[in-house]
């Protein structure tokens, strides 16, 4: 399991635990964030760069309704602010 993948892994776990999120929205967000891993390049989070996402947005338009593509977006920008969020209260307690 590469560093994404495991960080993928840690936030579907803060998911459940600590929004306390339904098992359909959990179920959803693992399929987006899988789906994400596996069609971007990169390996680890600090290799993702802006042109990766949107090279990924560019795909799910065309490859999904527009419905799909808003929901699969909003679960990648969650998973990134969750993210900023962690790392922001790591450094400022």
């Amino acid at each position: 399991m590469n560093e994404l993948q495991h960080t993928i892994k840690d936030y579907l776990d803060f998911c459940q635990k600590q929004k306390r999120l339904d098992s359909k929205t959990r179920k959803a967000y693992r399929i987006d964030l899988k789906q994400f891993a596996q069609t971007i390049p990169a390996k680890t989070i600090s290799d993702i760069t802006p042109s990766i996402i949107e090279m990924f947005i560019c795909h799910l338009h065309e490859s999904y309704k527009p419905k799909t593509a808003k929901r699969k977006i909003a679960t990648i920008k969650a998973f990134f602010l969750s993210l900023v969020f962690q790392t922001y209260t790591l450094k400022n307690p």
